[in-house]
């Protein structure tokens, strides 16, 4: 009895446990910031295995430790599935390529991790070394400024972004993990005789959020929904309009992995492009 009893907690609590995920994305639950959903999913957990469920009671500490732990790993699993599928993939070294068409342009649009592996840059470099000599023209993601020495806008964008934006940033997160890379924007553009920056720049995104939000000051909380719809909406908008308004008819466009789903969206329903292949290497 008692083996049946702890199955039968623990199949409910998986139960439970993965209908949180539908929770978590109704459309209130979304803006709600990874801390408060984590709370939230776990008061949720507690309510159910206290209450709910009354055989859970006449279980030993160790038991109730261990479903309860279980509990708190699937819900982080849930919550942060994103970056963990994404981290997967990092560690796999995998490169995605999706293949556009529309009439006689083409684009090549490639996941592009600002830190991974030796193994997925040098598939990285070989593909493009491959598409330069196709004659492709590359256009790529590299938020930055024409302007230099604004002291201002630094001090604004550092809080604004909140977490390192630079290549000698990325490289301090790294610098004692010897399996691990940085990616090197230079690098990549030197490949092509012609390469464009599609990005946004930071004076326009700082300036946007401060339309939306106020002025950006030391003091000041950023906004998690505002901030995603800038550096996410607003950014990948304007990288399928660029795009799709590439005077190339060969385009091959490295941009964050995190974007591709609602780029390719994108392009497919407001512009009409169509996706032709994709290959994963």
């Amino acid at each position: 009895m008692k083996n049946k009893g702890s199955r039968y907690l623990i199949v409910s609590s998986l139960v439970f446990v993965l209908g949180v995920y539908g929770f978590l994305n109704l459309s209130f639950f979304i803006v709600l910031n990874k801390s408060l959903k984590l709370i939230i999913t776990l008061v949720l957990i507690a309510f159910i295995i206290f209450i709910s469920v009354e055989k859970f009671k006449k279980f030993n500490l160790l038991k109730k430790s261990v479903i309860f732990i279980l509990s708190i790993v699937l819900s982080y699993m849930i919550i942060y599935r994103n970056e963990i599928s994404i981290m997967y993939k990092i560690s796999k070294g995998e490169l995605i390529l999706n293949e556009l068409s529309n009439n006689n342009k083409k684009i090549v649009l490639i996941d592009l991790y600002h830190i991974s592996t030796k193994k997925y840059f040098d598939k990285l470099n070989d593909k493009l070394d491959s598409l330069a000599r196709l004659d492709y023209v590359l256009l790529y993601e590299k938020i930055t400024d024409t302007v230099k020495g604004n002291k201002s806008l630094e001090e604004k964008w550092q809080k604004f972004i909140g977490g390192p934006s630079t290549e000698k940033e990325y490289e301090k997160l790294v610098k004692n993990n010897p399996y691990l890379q940085v990616q090197k924007t230079n690098s990549l553009v030197s490949k092509f005789k012609i390469s464009e920056n599609i990005d946004l720049s930071k004076t326009l995104l700082v300036k946007q959020y401060e339309n939306l939000k106020g002025e950006i000051k030391t003091d000041s909380k950023i906004d998690e929904n505002s901030f995603k719809k800038l550096m996410y909406t607003a950014r990948e908008n304007h990288i399928a309009y660029e795009l799709n308004n590439s005077c190339h008819e060969k385009i091959v466009a490295i941009y964050g992995s995190s974007h591709r789903k609602n780029i390719i969206n994108l392009l497919k329903n407001e512009y009409n492009w169509n996706i032709t292949k994709i290959i994963k290497y």
